[in-house]
């Protein structure tokens, strides 16, 4: 036999949802109701309400989840610092943000070490994607397959996808300005012999910063 509320709780049901009084306050005003009455009721009167969504989904697969299981119980993983070192050495980033960090102060005042978000040269992940800009628009990308790039990879990307770039834009080496960042690669001897022999000026090439927050549009290319 199914039970069904008289018609007067009904209405002070629906009167106490659509207050937004919680379900424990609505079952002392409305003695006999369950709370999972009150659910269907609430999903009935108030249907336009926001309803709440599941959390995050997990950004590591079944797979990666049982091997967990088993290092943890083997005792290769220990701390949650190790199962945190392994997941970020496979490409997953937990319980940190790497993207641009913003601080305020005024127009006059000078850059503060705080300001600054200091890193260490090759202290996490590698350089994958060689890329270049000009006044008139970007240049062409290069792909770094291994992950690592050596001074004669580097130079090897100068005599193609540089040149081809500049070769683009119709632009003569000796009027070129040429930036890039302290990078040992940049700065070898087999990189400054190589600008010598393509005819860039010393002058003209030249290094900047790579943490400088005042300008360094290469970091978003």
């Amino acid at each position: 036999m199914v039970y069904t509320l008289s018609r007067s709780k009904q209405e002070s049901i629906r009167s106490l949802l659509k207050k937004g009084l919680s379900y424990s306050e609505s079952m002392k005003r409305v003695p006999g109701v369950s709370r999972s009455t009150l659910s269907k009721y609430k999903d009935l009167y108030t249907p336009e309400r926001t309803r709440g969504h599941a959390g995050r989904k997990t950004t590591i697969s079944s797979t990666t989840k049982n091997y967990l299981k088993r290092e943890l119980v083997n005792g290769s993983l220990k701390t949650a610092k190790g199962v945190w070192s392994y997941l970020n050495s496979i490409g997953h980033k937990i319980g940190y943000f790497d993207g641009c960090k913003y601080f305020w102060k005024r127009p006059s005042d000078k850059l503060q070490p705080h300001h600054l978000d200091l890193t260490v040269k090759g202290g996490a992940g590698s350089v994958l994607l060689w890329g270049c800009m000009t006044w008139d628009g970007p240049g062409y990308g290069c792909a770094i397959e291994n992950g690592t790039m050596k001074a004669s990879d580097y130079v090897h990307i100068l005599s193609t996808t540089l040149m081809d770039s500049l070769k683009y834009y119709g632009y003569e080496l000796k009027a070129i300005y040429f930036q890039q960042d302290n990078d040992p690669k940049h700065t070898s001897k087999l990189a400054r012999a190589w600008f010598k022999k393509n005819g860039f000026k010393e002058e003209h090439t030249f290094s900047w910063p790579a943490q400088s927050p005042d300008l360094n549009p290469i970091e978003h290319l």
